[in-house]
């Protein structure tokens, strides 16, 4: 994703990190301004989707200093990223 893209709710503002599986962007709420990590799964199958999806579910009821709660699921292509 390239920094200005808008997906749902929010732009992208840059690349944070990625790893083998995932990439991770710095978004911005468009009307809050609030600053958010996007986390998106390169991998398309329908298994992964639906592990991801659960991954969100999971780390959305975890109370933890060090996790980041993911407080809202968005569409980019097709795939779920987590907003976190």
């Amino acid at each position: 994703l390239q920094p200005g893209t808008v997906i749902d709710r929010y732009v992208v503002e840059e690349l944070v990190g990625q790893g083998g599986v995932a990439a991770v962007y710095r978004v911005r709420h468009q009307k809050l301004g609030s600053n958010h990590a996007l986390k998106l799964i390169r991998a398309s199958s329908g298994k992964v989707k639906d592990r991801l999806l659960r991954e969100g579910q999971l780390q959305a009821e975890l109370k933890h200093p060090n996790i980041l709660p993911v407080t809202d699921v968005v569409d980019v292509g097709g795939m779920p990223g987590l907003i976190m």
